[in-house]
């Protein structure tokens, strides 16, 4: 479990690697079948003994993660799940520290031990974690036991990976690919996740904290919402329809009379332009930000997710007559009477 300390400052030393020239190559694991190109990249950046010590240093820690996670020691392809847990987290440390100064791959394993690479690498994905705790414990969602059902997909999917036992990416399905939860094998994927966990802390805020919304009301009042409980985006939706027609920052649904405002003046391409929706959302943020203080993150991540709610909008109420507003059961993107 030593491998899971937090990173500890340790550098190599010299001597390991002339040590290392008496007593051969590693191969107690098939390192290359993780396909990590910065692996296999460093058999021609460094010389032979280093690449020898590389191996070495590898496999202990690939060895490692198998005991520590409570792998089957006895399965190949847990050695394998142990090889890949390994190289990818390391590839994280790697990125993370080429992002910060440049240094190549082959100049960072020279200076530091895999294992301490690997404690720097799961120390990001463990900093998410935590932070997901915090969110949990102090944040907006601990006004309510039920306050994560408005939390669209796949942001609360992003939060449920972290608050398992061990923190879980939770990849995008795409095709046939069932892998929803998995390791993080990126710098990126950690990157991604943070931005989630921030937009989810963010948007949260907005609506419960700074804008009053009563969760176990609202619960309450959408038992009979035909596409399930409303979540963010279906708030924000229905906010910005009353602020686009009757200038108001209301989280109420709509009666006919907005809602064929809105399908007029906004939301439906038989009587509005194009970019009508874009200009709602934009005066919408420009107001929140201004009557509730909000700072410029809050009003870029309030932009930034509204924007992602728009492709729905325009998808539902695009062909809608304004003349003959839908019900409930027409429209999933907003709170309609």
């Amino acid at each position: 479990m030593e491998i899971y300390l937090p990173p500890r400052g340790i550098r190599t030393d010299p001597k390991e690697i002339v040590a290392l020239e008496h007593h051969g190559p590693a191969g107690s694991l098939a390192v290359f079948a993780a396909g990590e190109s910065w692996l296999e990249a460093l058999a021609t950046d460094l010389s032979s003994a280093e690449h020898d010590h590389l191996m070495h240093q590898f496999s202990a820690l690939a060895n490692r993660v198998l005991v520590a996670d409570h792998l089957d020691t006895g399965d190949p392809e847990s050695h394998q799940a142990a090889v890949r847990k390994a190289a990818a987290t390391i590839r994280i440390a790697i990125a993370a520290r080429f992002a910060s100064d440049g240094r190549s791959s082959g100049v960072v394993v020279r200076e530091v031990p895999l294992v301490e690479l690997f404690r720097e690498g799961f120390a990001r994905v463990e900093e998410l974690q935590q932070d997901s705790y915090r969110l949990l414990q102090d944040g907006w969602p601990a006004t309510d036991a039920r306050a994560l059902d408005l939390v669209d997909p796949p942001l609360r999917q992003r939060l449920a990976g972290l608050v398992d036992r061990a923190p879980l990416y939770y990849q995008v399905q795409q095709g046939d690919d069932k892998e929803l939860f998995r390791e993080f094998r990126t710098l990126d994927e950690v990157m991604e996740t943070r931005t989630a966990l921030d937009l989810i802390r963010r948007i949260g805020s907005i609506f419960v904290q700074r804008l009053g919304l009563d969760i176990a009301r609202l619960l309450e009042e959408s038992t009979e919402f035909p596409y399930g409980n409303p979540r963010f985006s279906t708030l924000m939706m229905t906010m910005m329809a009353w602020h686009a027609t009757r200038r108001e920052i209301r989280l109420e649904p709509l009666s006919a009379d907005v809602l064929a405002d809105f399908l007029r003046t906004v939301a439906s391409r038989r009587t509005a332009d194009a970019e009508a929706p874009d200009r709602a959302l934009t005066a919408l943020v420009r107001c929140l930000v201004e009557t509730t203080e909000l700072d410029p993150g809050d009003g870029a991540a309030l932009q930034g997710f509204g924007q992602a709610c728009l492709p729905t909008l325009r998808a539902e109420c695009g062909q809608l007559d304004p003349g003959a507003p839908p019900g409930q059961r027409s429209v999933s993107c907003l709170l309609i009477l």
